[in-house]
């Protein structure tokens, strides 16, 4: 392969992994699922996800050398064994897998290695070039959000709470929580890109969709959104110390800021739920029309929508501050009887396990009492999906991935120099891991935080390159 080629290759790659994370985002906008609009995003996955799978075919076929020496060892085991285990399980289903499996090529293959065909001045060059289209998309979807939640708005799409609901932002998004971590990412990415960014106008525009992806996170009160947050929060504060000898001194400096950073933020948060009721107390002093109801409560009972159409009502004030769609669950919000009930299926698939993405309709098979079979549920744990997905075989491998991962981030990101230039992609990775124990993220899951942890955790082989080539 010839120069030339190469770096056509690699643009491509940068213009493709820019769509795709803009594409999964897009595609969390559920008021866009219900019309014209979303056959055009169908068509845009299909074609990236054929893209994707041309540009791995493409570097495979000229280049296996260099392919198979930028594409780690064990993900490649692993991806493995995720196809075995998808053909054992066919007859529980085959195109939600195969898609998943596509995806995960695409993570493996693209964007955990996309990284290490760069130096870190080209990486950092590329990085900021790749982050604005998809930054844009979710700023202007967050403001979107807010002004549902300042207008005190909610409605149903197909069932699907939107606004201002339960005392959460669900926003104009499909799942708050997914995309509250999502939120984090942009957030890091953006303090990367300010770090980075040599225009100083330039770096002005990031400080908007921070304060934005912020307000939101601390609006939707996703809980698990909520940890990921201030662990990546402390990581990055961690890595950016300039003190990079004394250890102890770089964790009790990334504990320090990141309990002033909780302190503000609430602050914020209190802020920003007072402000609805000052301005329904403001409209009534003066006798202005308010655009919502502040006596309706939560009593009323929602006309769910169907056949594709969009029931619009007012939302409410209330000034109590906690979620009230948790009242009479566990802590967990039930995700303690799933992980439970999912983990006890690895007792008959105990090998490769029930296959990524066949968990539900395994149970409707095999163990129809199963109380998963009748909510539809999956693993809502990105490392419980490894073990009762690819069982004991795929999780020995992975554990084996996590443990050469660590120590190249406890050496690379901790312990050294490096971690100042790139705290963000640390917190990225930190982000993506803790996420991944309340939510299915990481593995077998197409989502935002997905593409980013993938991408973020390529980093870890910048300082190797950087080293072989003194």
């Amino acid at each position: 392969m010839n120069v030339r080629f190469g770096e056509k290759l690699f643009l491509c790659k940068e213009v493709y992994i820019s769509l795709l994370i803009s594409h999964t985002m897009i595609s969390q906008i559920l008021p866009l699922s219900i019309s014209w609009f979303e056959q055009i995003r169908s068509i845009a996955g299909l074609v990236l996800m054929f893209w994707g799978v041309g540009i791995i075919n493409i570097q495979l076929l000229l280049t296996p050398k260099h392919f198979v020496k930028i594409n780690d060892k064990y993900l490649m085991i692993y991806y493995i064994v995720g196809f075995l285990s998808c053909i054992i399980n066919y007859k529980y289903g085959i195109t939600e897998n195969i898609k998943s499996l596509i995806w995960t090529s695409i993570h493996f293959c693209i964007l955990a290695s996309f990284v290490g065909e760069y130096s870190e001045m080209e990486f950092m060059r590329a990085c900021i070039k790749m982050s604005l289209l998809p930054i844009t998309v979710w700023t202007i979807t967050g403001l979107w959000s807010l002004g549902l939640f300042f207008a005190q708005k909610y409605y149903f799409i197909n069932g699907s709470a939107q606004g201002w609901f339960f005392n959460r932002l669900f926003g104009v998004y499909k799942d708050p929580n997914f995309c509250s971590n999502a939120s984090l990412c942009v957030i890091f990415i953006c303090v990367y890109n300010l770090q980075h960014c040599r225009h100083k106008n330039k770096k002005l525009l990031y400080f908007f969709p921070i304060f934005i992806q912020i307000a939101y996170i601390l609006l939707a009160y996703s809980r698990g959104a909520w940890i990921a947050g201030i662990a990546g929060c402390c990581v990055f504060f961690i890595c950016s110390s300039k003190n990079s000898f004394n250890m102890l001194h770089r964790i009790m400096f990334g504990v320090r800021r990141t309990v002033f950073v909780i302190l503000v933020l609430l602050v914020l948060r209190l802020t920003l739920l007072s402000i609805p009721p000052l301005c329904e107390e403001y409209a009534s002093q003066y006798g202005i029309e308010s655009s919502y109801n502040i006596e309706s409560q939560y009593n009323i009972e929602p006309q769910y929508v169907v056949n594709e159409e969009i029931s619009l009502d007012t939302g409410i004030v209330n000034s109590n501050t906690q979620r009230t769609d948790l009242a009479g669950k566990d802590i967990s919000n039930g995700r303690f009887r799933l992980w439970k009930l999912s983990l006890s299926m690895l007792l008959y698939r105990p090998i490769l396990g029930v296959s990524p993405q066949n968990l539900s309709k395994y149970c409707q098979i095999e163990h129809p009492e199963i109380w998963i079979v009748n909510g539809g549920f999956s693993y809502h744990n990105g490392y419980i999906a490894v073990i009762v997905g690819t069982g004991l075989v795929g999780t020995i491998v992975v554990l084996g991935y996590i443990i050469k991962n660590v120590k190249k981030f406890l050496l690379f990101h901790i312990k050294s120099s490096y971690g100042q230039k790139n705290a963000s992609f640390a917190a990225i990775i930190t982000v993506g891991a803790v996420a991944a124990m309340v939510v299915h993220e990481i593995f077998w899951m197409n989502s935002v935080t997905t593409q980013f942890f993938w991408l973020a955790l390529g980093t870890l082989a910048l300082p190797l390159k950087e080293r072989k080539t003194i």
